[in-house]
C-alpha cells in the first residue's frame, strides 16, 4: 500500500492504468478494487498538500465498507438472539418444534470471503446471496461456515460480509449464531468461523484457536456449540473448524486435530456429560489420495479417533469438494487435482442408523456464478429413535 500513501510521482499514473488494462474484466468492477485506483490517483495529484493522503484512505476506506473501531478488543457487530435458559418455557416451545422432526440436517461450507483474495473472487455479496437463496430453498437446521472473515488493520475494521451473511440468515430464522471477535487479532483476520442454528445453544459458544499454527495471516481454530434437539439423550456437541493450509511447522494438522479432541470431543464424550459430537468443516487434509497417497487423511482419522468420517468412500469414487480451478492463473489444471479436503467426523453415538452419509452440494448464482471455491457437505442425524 505504500504507493498509495508516499509522496510519488505522476509517472506511476501509467502503471495503475495498465494494471487496470490487463485485469480480468470482474475485477475492473470490484468496488475494493476501484477505490484503491481512486485513492491512488488522489493522492498522486495531491500529495504537495496535507489533505491528499487524509483523502485517499478515506476514498480508500469508504469504497470497501472500512470503519473506525478503535484500539478495543470488540466493537459494535450485529449479534444473536440470546438462548433462553434450558429450563425456561421460552426454551420448551423452540425444542417443541423439532419433535416432530425425524432428523437434524446440517450443512457445512468454506464461503471464500477472504480479503486477501477478493481482488481475484467473484464479488462476496453476489456469492451470499446466492447462497442465502439456495439456504432458503432447503430444510437445514444447522449451518457450519468457514472463510466468512473479519479483517482488522489497527484501529481500522471491515466486517461487511459477516454482517451482511448474519443479517440475511436471521431473516431465514437462524436466530442464534456465534461471535467471530473473539478470534480477532489487532492485525490481521479472524478464524472465518461461525455456526447459525434455528435450535437456541444450550450454552455461551466456545472458540478456540490453535496453539500450534504457521498461519501468519489468520487465526486458525475451531468453534463449539451445544443444542438440545428432543429424542436425543444428552446434549449435541458441534464443533465446526478450518486447520492450516500448509504443513508448516511439520505436523501442525496433527496437533491441531489433538487440541480438538482434547478440548472439545474429550470433555463432551466424558462420563459426566455422556453427550455426542460432530466435528465437520474445512481440514484442508485431501481423502482422495492425490498429494500423499492418503497418509495425511489416514493421520487424521486416527487423530480423530474415536470419532468416524461420515465421508469415507474410495478414491476414485469420492467426489471433490474443493474445485481445481478457481483462479484465473490456474485455468486448465487437471480435474484429478481436486481435493477432497472438507470432512465429517461424528461420535459413535451417532453412527449408523442415527446419521447418513452427507451429499456434496454444488450451489451457485442465478447466473451460474459458483458461491465459492469449496462445495458443501450436507449430512442429517436421525433422530427418530434416539441415539443412547
Amino acid at each position: 500500500l505504500s504507493p498509495f500513501f508516499i509522496p510519488t510521482s505522476r509517472k506511476r499514473c501509467p502503471s495503475l492504468f495498465i494494471l487496470h488494462s490487463v485485469l480480468p474484466p470482474r475485477v475492473k468492477t470490484e468496488k475494493m478494487f476501484v477505490a484503491f485506483l481512486a485513492g491512488a490517483i488522489a493522492s498522486v495529484f495531491l500529495f504537495r498538500a496535507p489533505i491528499g493522503p487524509l483523502l485517499a484512505v478515506s476514498l480508500i476506506a469508504k469504497g470497501a465498507d472500512i470503519r473506525f473501531v478503535g484500539f478495543g478488543r470488540s466493537f459494535d457487530l450485529i449479534s444473536a438472539d440470546e438462548s433462553p435458559t434450558n429450563d425456561s418455557a421460552e426454551f420448551k416451545e423452540m425444542t417443541q418444534a423439532f419433535e416432530s422432526k425425524k432428523s437434524l440436517s446440517v450443512l457445512s461450507h468454506n464461503l471464500w470471503c477472504h480479503y486477501l483474495q477478493a481482488w481475484y473472487t467473484p464479488s462476496p455479496k453476489k456469492r451470499l446471496d446466492g447462497f442465502l437463496k439456495r439456504l432458503k430453498e432447503e430444510d437445514i437446521d444447522v449451518v457450519f461456515v468457514q472463510e466468512l472473515f473479519l479483517f482488522r488493520l489497527g484501529p481500522l475494521a471491515h466486517s461487511g460480509h459477516f454482517e451482511y451473511l448474519a443479517r440475511g440468515m436471521r431473516d431465514l430464522g437462524y436466530r442464534f449464531f456465534t461471535d467471530p471477535r473473539p478470534s480477532l487479532p489487532f492485525v490481521g483476520q479472524n478464524s472465518g468461523l461461525c455456526v447459525f442454528s434455528r435450535m437456541p445453544f444450550t450454552s455461551p459458544p466456545s472458540p478456540h484457536s490453535f496453539g500450534v499454527t504457521g498461519e501468519l495471516v489468520c487465526t486458525k481454530g475451531f468453534e463449539v456449540v451445544r443444542v438440545a434437539p428432543p429424542c436425543l439423550a444428552g446434549d449435541l456437541h458441534l464443533v465446526t473448524t478450518h486447520m492450516d493450509s500448509k504443513q508448516r511447522p511439520r505436523g501442525v494438522r496433527e496437533a491441531q486435530a489433538r487440541q480438538i479432541m482434547e478440548q472439545a470431543v474429550s470433555k463432551a464424550l466424558g462420563p459426566e456429560t455422556a453427550g455426542h459430537v460432530v466435528v465437520a468443516g474445512d481440514f484442508n487434509v485431501c481423502a482422495r489420495r492425490t498429494k500423499d497417497q492418503g497418509q495425511g487423511y489416514d493421520s487424521l482419522k486416527k487423530g480423530l479417533s474415536p470419532l468416524i468420517p461420515l465421508y469415507d468412500a474410495p478414491a476414485d469414487v469420492m467426489s471433490p469438494t474443493r474445485r481445481p480451478a478457481t483462479k484465473f492463473w490456474q485455468r486448465g489444471k487437471s480435474k484429478a487435482k481436486a481435493g477432497t479436503i472438507d470432512h465429517a467426523f461424528v461420535s459413535p453415538s451417532l453412527r449408523a442408523p442415527h446419521a447418513r452419509p452427507p451429499s456434496v452440494v454444488d450451489w451457485r448464482c442465478g447466473d451460474g456464478t459458483i458461491v465459492s471455491d469449496h462445495l458443501g457437505l450436507l449430512f442429517h442425524l436421525e433422530l427418530a429413535s434416539g441415539a443412547h
